[in-house]
């Protein structure tokens, strides 16, 4: 009846919102990346690549202030679920008898897959992915060539542990800079490989996690309300509806 508990279906809400959004940013990736290249494609491909970073992320750091609240832990509820055996907030959530939720972000499938995701939203706080240069032959989908150096290197360890490099459209490459220049080994991602995977692991993990927070203490001594496991049958999901609809298919 507080303030703060008649927050927790808002964040429900908008965690539903998020992952919906989230797909739809991957179509759009797919529709800019496989178009014929124009000066717009890169564009297209590179706003909405960020954006489903920023979704993603959105969904989990809600989901962290649910648990947060869920299992009682002290301090701000502005956490987030990276950092492993070495986070605080995985740490509390141990400590307070979390065992399943803390078990599922120690897997080290699960922080591969959280550097993924990290790393490139991150990237909106500093120098863009794109702005390391997006590349086109002009005749198929671009790339963005991610220069050596630190965040190189954890996305291609990173999706190495969590399904190999290919899985995410990563490629190493090795060229030298004209005729007397250094030879450089930058990798290559394919922008609507890495969505279309990064869609797939992160709204499994959105689930997983779901699954794994005992939101029954939410609640205390009040009983929990029944999800809906279906559309309800009334108003546009009637039974009259339905049978119009299904005889039109």
């Amino acid at each position: 009846g507080d303030r703060r508990a008649s927050e927790i279906p808002a964040i429900g809400t908008s965690i539903l919102s998020r992952c919906k959004h989230a797909i739809e940013a991957r179509d759009h990736i797919g529709e800019a990346y496989y178009a014929p290249h124009s000066d717009g494609s890169s564009d297209h491909t590179t706003y909405h690549f960020d954006y489903l970073t920023l979704l993603l992320v959105g969904a989990l750091d809600a989901q962290a202030r649910i648990a947060h609240r869920a299992y009682g832990l002290k301090g701000t509820d502005r956490v987030n679920f990276r950092g492993g055996t070495s986070s605080g907030f995985v740490q509390g959530l141990r400590k307070a008898g979390a065992m399943p939720l803390y078990d599922l972000l120690i897997e080290p499938r699960t922080e591969a897959l959280l550097t993924l995701l990290f790393e490139i939203r991150n990237t909106i706080h500093s120098a863009s992915l794109a702005s390391h240069g997006y590349h086109t032959t002009g005749k198929g989908p671009g790339w963005i060539e991610v220069n050596e150096g630190e965040l190189a290197t954890k996305l291609w360890n990173a999706a190495s542990a969590a399904g190999g490099a290919e899985a995410w459209g990563l490629k190493k490459v090795r060229y030298q800079l004209g005729d007397k220049g250094p030879v450089v080994e930058p990798i290559q991602l394919a922008p609507y490989p890495y969505a279309v995977q990064l869609v797939r692991d992160g709204l499994g993990l959105v689930d997983r996690i779901a699954a794994a927070t005992d939101v029954d203490r939410l609640f205390d001594s009040r009983e929990r309300p029944d999800l809906l496991e279906r559309p309800p049958e009334d108003q546009i999901y009637s039974t009259d509806v339905m049978t119009r609809l299904g005889l039109l298919g």
